[in-house]
Parts: structure tokens; C-alpha cells; sequence
């Protein structure tokens, strides 16, 4: 340990970092284009390590608790039942009939008194030709008898605003929202807006501002509020969870972030859900005198949040698009994503289990990052110099097996940190110094020290030189 301490406070562990960081920054302002790294980059491009966690270890844990391992993670998992179990979503996807089938949908949903309902589509025209005007007038009808109703908005640019974005030479030009796209005014006479934009890379116009979540094409994230015009509008998950907890909601909503990340309880399994044609099913047999699916319809409905959105045409396990399809952190395949595993409406429910199980995802502020990164940098450089001046010529060989070690522990406090808190910390430079540092090392005493050393006896002989010449006269 002494011995350790000694180069722990060494200058030369000084010098490497100071080599290091003025490498880095060489390396970093210099514009290099490899399009043979492109692949590479477009599979890791969207990585990030807190998705190891939401598709191995999370799904994990959620099988464990099945079998109740202790008291602590039984009780653990009754609390995300019991909340998962407040959210029922319903499929309205369909081949046709998607305006009768949807007020069908809402008689049945309003005869059993939802809490709040939750529609995740949108019903723009308001035809009164002789054909459409009664399915029109009917949709209208039920809508208005809904009580507690959230329909989807989308926040939106005019046309002009959309141009000027378009011929803009600044890149940064970031216009505020001036557009909310609704349903026809004849079917929101009831209804509140909460806009359903799952901002990503993956799901916006090329041409529209920078993404809230910051450019991710896997959706982490989701924006909270925005105003339109000066009118602030919640998102619709939140405007739902408010109506169904509005104190729990009160509270997530004084954490006044823009952006919040999304603490993924699960897929579709994880709620109550059911598809239009086993709901018309189910329903006409209790109007046939099975008293027995009382119960199960007051479970799906009573009391509950009711989400009503695309999961598919008629069965959720068969895609036949990626329409309101997206990737999440559950996505089994978090590297080089193949398929698109979760829909919107569903991704919304877990925004609302979120809120309501009041378990939110943290980020560490810069500085701690920073400072973490820096002690780890450090600890490292001072590791590979000891190993350096011990093990000599086996340093090459030993020096890769402990990167990796290092690496992999890394990733597992990283992992492990996220899962214990919820916060997600960015040591990235901290991991960079365990991959790059070590070269660094063999840089600096295989160059830079023999070439400082070669200076310096070229000094000592030369004062050698002049203190014989002064001695010969």
C-alpha cells in the first residue's frame, strides 16, 4: 500500500493526465469522416447503458418477484400490480368502422364509470353528408357523455414558421411551438388536450426543432409541458395521472424539468388490456345473461384510466407496421435494434404508472460528473504507473486484462448505481481514461520520459564538460 501511495503522488501521474488531455483535444478538433465507421456508429450511436438494466436486469427482477424471493420485493411488486392494475388499455385498431366502433367502444367503457379516458387518436374532418353525419353526430354524442376526457393533441409549426426553419442558415434556430393540432372542434367540446408528441429522432419531420430528449432515437424521454402560443399544455399522461392523483401529479410537476426520462415498468402485459373485438365479445355475452363478466368489465372499467389507442390491427403480437410503433430501453435487442417494440399508447400508460408510483429517474448535475470522471482518471493513471514500474515487460499483456476488468466493474456501478437510486450519471470521460490511459503510459515512459532524460544527461554532461575545462586552466 505504500508503495502504491508513493506513485499515487508522483509527478509523473501528473504529466500522463496533462499528455492525455492535451491528445484528447488535439484528437477532438480535428474533422475526421470514416464512412466505413458509419455501421458502427449507427449501431451504437443509440446506446446507452441504463438500457442494459430496463431490458436484462429490470425483466429480470419483474420474473423473480414473481415467485415473492423476500417480504421487501413481494410487497414491491403488489404496489406496481396494484398500479399497473388502475390502467386499462384498449386496442381501437381495426381494418374499418373506426369512427362507429369507437363510440361502440365508449357506450360500453361510460356504462361502467371510468375515473378518466384517454384517447390516443385523432378525428380531424367532420363530414354531414348523408352517410357520415349520423356516425359523425353519434361519435359526438358519446364523447360529450365522457366524463374526465383527455384527447390527443400534437404540438405543431404554421406553415411560415416551418419555412422560415427550413431556409434558416442557423442551425441552432430553435422556434417555440406555434401550432396544436386537435380533433374537430365537434368532438373536443368535452375533451381536454394533452399532446401524445413522443419527440425522438426516430418520429419527427427533419425540418422541426431540435429533439426535447436530445436526439435520441430510442424513446428515453418524454417532454412534460410546453406552451403554445403562451398557453401551456401538459402532456397527455400527465394531464390523465393528474385527473386520476392529482397530488401525486402536483408533485412530479414541481420537479419543473422539461424533459423527464421514463421509468419503463413494462410492456403491454404489464396492464390491464384488451383488444375492441374480445370487449364487444365479452360485453354481448353479459347483455346475453352471463352475469359472470359483470365482474371482469367493472375491473377493466370501474374506477380506472382508460386508454384507448393503436396497438395493431386487432392483435397486438401481429405487426403489420411501425405506425405509432416505437424503440424503448425493454427492447431485448439494445445494440443494432431490429424491430420496434412498443406502441405509443402503451408507452403513455408507463409515463402514467410512473407518476403514480411516484419512482423517478434522476440525472446527476455536470459537476458531479466531472468530478467523479477526474478522481477516476486519476486513480487509474496512478494504478497503471505502479503497474508500470512493477511488472515491467509483462505490463503489455497484464495491462489489457485489467482494462477489461476495469471496464466491466465500471459498467456494473454504473448499472448498479441506476438501479439503487434511479440516477443516471455520465462517466464517460472516467471510462475513456480506462481504455486510453493505459497506452498513454507506455507513451510517456517509452518517449517522452527517455526523451526528458536524454535532455537531462545531455545537461549534466555538458556542465561535466565545463567544470573540467574550468579546472584545466
Amino acid at each position: 500500500m505504500k508503495g502504491f501511495l508513493r506513485y499515487f503522488f508522483s509527478k509523473d501521474v501528473f504529466l500522463i493526465l496533462l499528455l492525455t488531455g492535451i491528445i484528447s483535444v488535439l484528437v477532438a478538433n480535428i474533422n475526421l469522416n470514416f464512412d466505413a465507421l458509419n455501421p458502427l456508429e449507427k449501431m451504437f450511436g443509440d446506446f446507452d447503458l441504463t438500457d442494459i438494466y430496463f431490458s436484462q436486469i429490470k425483466s429480470r427482477k419483474n420474473k423473480e418477484q414473481k415467485v415473492a424471493i423476500s417480504d421487501e420485493e413481494s410487497q414491491s411488486s403488489e404496489k406496481l400490480r396494484k398500479i399497473a392494475n388502475t390502467i386499462t388499455v384498449v386496442n381501437i385498431g381495426g381494418a374499418e368502422g373506426g369512427r362507429l366502433r369507437l363510440t361502440e367502444l365508449l357506450r360500453i367503457i361510460n356504462e361502467f364509470q371510468p375515473k378518466c379516458v384517454g384517447i390516443d387518436a385523432f378525428y380531424k374532418s367532420y363530414k354531414t353528408d348523408s352517410i357520415m353525419k349520423p356516425i359523425n353526430d353519434n361519435l359526438a354524442q358519446v364523447l360529450s357523455e365522457t366524463k374526465n376526457l383527455v384527447m390527443a393533441a400534437e404540438l405543431s409549426f404554421k406553415a411560415s414558421t416551418l419555412e422560415k426553419i427550413v431556409n434558416s442558415d442557423d442551425e441552432n434556430y430553435k422556434p417555440a411551438f406555434d401550432s396544436l393540432i386537435l380533433s374537430h372542434p365537434h368532438f373536443m367540446k368535452n375533451a381536454i388536450p394533452g399532446f401524445v408528441n413522443l419527440i425522438t429522432e426516430a418520429t419527427r419531420d427533419a425540418v422541426q426543432r431540435a429533439d426535447l430528449a436530445g436526439g435520441l432515437a430510442t424513446c428515453r424521454t418524454f417532454p412534460v409541458k410546453d406552451k403554445v402560443n403562451d398557453t401551456e399544455y401538459l402532456a397527455f399522461a400527465v394531464k390523465l395521472a393528474q385527473i386520476y392523483a392529482p397530488d401525486k401529479a402536483a408533485r412530479f410537476l414541481e420537479r419543473n424539468k422539461e424533459v423527464e426520462y421514463i421509468n419503463y415498468i413494462g410492456n403491454y402485459d404489464k396492464f390491464s388490456y384488451i383488444n375492441f373485438s374480445e370487449l364487444f365479445e365479452m360485453y354481448e355475452a353479459y347483455k346475453n345473461g352471463d352475469s359472470s363478466l359483470v365482474e371482469n368489465l367493472q375491473h377493466l372499467f370501474k374506477d380506472k384510466i382508460v386508454l384507448m389507442g393503436f396497438t395493431g390491427v386487432e392483435d397486438i403480437n401481429k405487426i403489420t407496421s411501425d405506425e405509432d410503433r416505437f424503440y424503448t430501453p425493454l427492447n431485448p435487442n439494445y445494440v443494432g435494434k431490429a424491430e420496434r417494440d412498443m406502441y405509443g399508447v402503451i408507452i403513455h400508460a408507463n409515463i402514467i404508472a410512473m407518476i403514480l408510483l411516484e419512482e423517478y429517474i434522476d440525472e446527476a448535475p455536470d459537476w458531479m460528473d466531472y468530478l467523479v470522471s477526474a478522481f477516476i482518471a486519476y486513480i487509474i493513471t496512478a494504478f497503471f504507473v505502479f503497474l508500470h514500474a512493477k511488472l515491467d515487460f509483462w505490463y503489455d499483456g497484464i495491462s489489457i486484462l485489467v482494462q477489461f476488468l476495469l471496464s466491466f466493474l465500471l459498467v456494473l456501478i454504473i448499472i448498479e448505481v441506476f438501479d439503487l437510486f434511479k440516477l443516471r450519471v455520465d462517466w464517460s470521460l472516467g471510462f475513456l481514461s480506462i481504455i486510453f490511459i493505459p497506452n498513454f503510459v507506455e507513451v510517456y515512459y517509452g518517449a517522452v520520459a527517455k526523451i526528458y532524460d536524454y535532455r537531462q544527461n545531455l545537461r549534466r554532461n555538458r556542465r561535466k564538460q565545463v567544470a573540467t575545462l574550468g579546472v584545466d586552466e
